[in-house]
């Protein structure tokens, strides 16, 4: 089974070929889009996405620290992704943590 992995806080000078190059030992990867700061990265199987969230969250491209889960809301291989973003809680946020803040659906066009 497919799965579709986010590719959140990415630096925007991160191109399609460096997402490419961070996943590309996990396995074959069906589709990238690039959505400014962050991406969705479709993977062929489901375990290799698994392991990529597993070992890359938290890691850095380019630099700077991503955070890499699944990709929620609409069914894979639609042209609509609905995603939750993440405000971090560092930095004066007296230790909260992250707080969940509800952000719109993009269209893929």
């Amino acid at each position: 089974m497919p799965a579709q992995i986010y590719l959140g806080d990415i630096p925007s000078e991160c191109k399609e070929r460096d997402v490419e190059d961070f996943f590309r030992k996990y396995g074959r990867i069906e589709k990238i889009s690039m959505k400014g700061t962050f991406a969705f990265v479709d993977f062929e199987d489901g375990r290799d996405g698994d392991d990529a969230i597993r070992d890359l969250d938290g890691r850095r491209l380019l630099g700077v620290r991503v955070r890499v889960e699944r990709a929620r809301g609409t069914p894979h291989g639609s042209d609509r992704y609905e995603y939750d973003d993440y405000r971090g809680g560092g930095g004066g946020g007296g230790g909260r943590g992250r707080e969940r803040r509800r952000t719109p659906i993009w269209l893929d066009k």
